[in-house]
């Protein structure tokens, strides 16, 4: 029962970026095409001077990459990017628990006293709600072993 849980809400999350991602339009109903959209020597531009670092996609991290879908839409990564529903994870790994400036984090995860490591992340991918009651990450978990391993592993290139 809770894999179709799980399931169902996968579906609903999915299908809820996938409406995220229409175009919006003008009163001409003509679609407005982004910057960033006009010619793919934008891209490739942004793509280099873009602060991401470059990283070797191996068959786990792109397995890490296929789960971070599941926190992109709360997360941004990349260095000065601003906070979304979650706190942005640039160097997240080493840091304190509920340290990152200017974003509201529960009484629970800022009384904490973890430091973001490996195991912690593991346990708090497994279901934040059951690690730190009293959290207001509404996140059903990630139970699979090698699906947290290839995130863990995806963050940790991501957000260095």
């Amino acid at each position: 029962m809770k894999k179709i849980y799980f399931l169902i809400l996968t579906l609903i999350f999915f299908l809820f970026l996938c409406a995220c991602g229409d175009q919006p339009t003008k009163a001409n109903n003509k679609p407005v095409i982004k910057e960033s959209q006009k010619t793919s020597e934008t891209v490739e531009k942004k793509e280099k001077t873009s602060s991401a670092p470059k990283i070797k996609m191996t068959a786990e991290l792109k397995r890490g990459k296929k789960m971070f879908i599941l926190c992109k839409a709360c997360h941004s990564v990349e260095k000065g990017e601003a906070h979304k529903t979650g706190p942005n994870l640039h160097q997240v790994f080493g840091s304190k628990a509920a340290s990152k400036i200017g974003f509201n984090y529960s009484d629970a995860l800022k009384s904490s006293d973890i430091v973001w490591d490996e195991t912690h992340l593991r346990s708090w991918l497994s279901k934040p709600m059951d690690y730190i009651p009293g959290t207001s990450m509404a996140f059903i978990g990630i139970k699979d072993k090698k699906d947290q391993t290839a995130l863990i592993n995806y963050l940790k290139e991501i957000t260095k």
